[in-house]
This record gives structure tokens, C-alpha cells and sequence, in this order.
């Protein structure tokens, strides 16, 4: 099976069907689609099942191929930005209160893209053609205030009641 004809059908159609296994692969919005009796979706099911008998089903996930902002990563990037010792201080308090919240990770992330929104990015010009954004001067701002982003380690926070324990698989 071809998985870039299947996942650009996904995209258009929500559906493809695969003769030789006899599969109907769907996405998960096709699928809720088709549990409502009426609907585009439900009525193509049926007819489906009604000319390939025995039809397999499959609810296709695709993959976010976006990479994951690591704590790592959020460090190095605010240790090439100007008032790297004030802003690592905030990034650190951040990451210590994160230990309070149910997803720590997602905590410290929104704070982050909170601060930085346009971290993804080189530069930004504005409607009216001034320059909201420039990473290129961010990095010459701070190595002329003589930081070196080698210098900044991550730093690994665990709670106070945190314990280390090996777990052994069952033979």
C-alpha cells in the first residue's frame, strides 16, 4: 500500500478503501461522522459493507510531524537573547511553579510561546513595514552583552518527595 496516496485521500476525503485487504481506513472526524444515522458519512459506510462483505475498518491517526520544544531547546534559545541572566531567572521560577500544575511540560511551553511568539522564526515585519521581530539582532544584541549560550546548562528540577526507583519486568 501506498502511504502518501492513503494519507492525502485521508486528507481530502476523510476515506480510502484498499482492495487488496479489504480495508477501509478513516479518520477519527470520519468515523464520529459516520456513527450519525443520516449522515454523508454513515451512508457511504453502509454501502460499503453492503458491496465488499467483510470489510475491515481501521480509524487512521496521522502523525503531527511538528517537533516537540524540549526544556533543552527552550534554554538555549532564551540564552541567545538579550538579559539572559534575568530571563533563564523567570524561566526557572516558571519551571519550579510548573511542579504545582497537572502537565508541567505544557505549563512552561504556553509560557514560553507566551514570551517568545515568534520563536520559530528569523524575522517579522508588521502591516505598516516596521520589524516586530529580528532574531539575527537578538543574537548580536546578546553576544555584545558577552553571554555565551555554551555556558547555560540545563537544569533538571525534581520535587522534594521525588524518589528514583527501578522497576523489573516480571518474568
Amino acid at each position: 500500500m501506498n502511504t502518501k496516496i492513503l494519507k492525502s485521500a485521508l486528507k481530502m476525503s476523510g476515506n480510502y478503501y484498499d482492495r487488496e485487504t479489504n480495508t477501509l481506513y478513516m479518520t477519527r472526524a470520519f468515523s464520529k461522522k459516520s456513527e450519525y444515522y443520516g449522515t454523508d458519512e454513515c451512508t457511504l459506510l453502509i454501502k460499503m459493507e453492503k458491496q465488499y462483505p467483510g470489510i475491515k475498518t481501521i480509524v487512521y491517526k496521522m502523525r503531527d510531524n511538528k517537533a516537540k520544544l524540549t526544556y533543552q531547546l527552550m534554554e538555549k534559545f532564551i540564552a541567545m537573547m538579550p538579559d539572559v541572566e534575568a530571563n533563564l531567572n523567570e524561566y526557572k521560577t516558571v519551571k519550579k511553579v510548573s511542579l504545582a500544575m497537572a502537565n508541567h511540560y505544557k505549563y512552561v511551553l504556553d509560557w514560553f510561546q507566551k514570551k517568545y511568539p515568534h520563536y520559530e522564526v528569523v524575522i517579522v515585519v508588521a502591516e505598516d513595514g516596521t520589524i516586530e521581530w529580528d532574531a539575527v539582532k537578538m543574537l548580536e544584541k546578546a553576544k555584545a552583552e558577552k553571554v555565551k549560550p555554551e555556558k547555560v546548562k540545563a537544569e533538571k528540577i525534581k520535587p522534594e518527595n521525588y524518589q528514583e526507583t527501578e522497576l523489573c519486568a516480571a518474568d
